[in-house]
């Protein structure tokens, strides 16, 4: 529970003003991705980059798995032989990029979410496999977005709405 209070410290609240029968359902669900703690994976060649992501989500609750390429993060997931529940990928990176390191994760890993980190935008008619922080980010929002992503792919939103009284 102290993680969860945590999370929604940081957050400002990730709950949003409604009845406690909406609230509760959510609240079951952050508690469910916390108690489970999701493996991130996060991907960025900036060392120091990588350590802030890695220490910001590891105190979030989350276990927390890095690499410095895409190279090395595929490497990592073949020797462990574990499936990520999400992915934090810088988008630019020498050698193979972030969204070409996506792809192949999809094709390892369907619907895998993905946020990318960029401390250069993107083009504007380039879509995305997944949401885009750019660079610097606040990590308390990115620590919501991920336990938001989180309980997104959990299922939430069919829980929810069976939850809800009928009208």
């Amino acid at each position: 529970m102290f993680q969860i209070a945590r999370i929604l410290r940081l957050s400002g609240s990730c709950l949003p003003r409604s009845p406690a029968w909406v609230r509760a359902p959510l609240l079951m669900a952050v508690t469910d991705v916390l108690a489970s703690r999701p493996l991130i994976l996060v991907v960025d060649d900036i060392e120091s980059v990588r350590s802030i992501l890695a220490r910001a989500l590891a105190r979030a609750g989350y276990h927390v798995i890095t690499a410095s390429s895409a190279t090395e993060a595929l490497g990592l997931l073949d020797q462990l032989q574990v499936r990520p529940h999400l992915a934090v990928i810088d988008l630019y990176m020498p050698g193979t990029s972030g969204e070409e390191l996506a792809a192949e994760l999809a094709r390892r890993h369907p619907r895998l979410p993905v946020l990318f980190v960029s401390a250069f935008g993107h083009e504007p008619d380039t879509v995305l496999p997944g949401l885009l922080f750019e660079k610097p980010l606040s990590l308390g929002m990115l620590c919501q977005t991920v336990t938001h992503m989180l309980i997104l792919t959990a299922g939430l939103a069919p829980t929810l709405c069976d939850r809800l009284p009928s009208v």
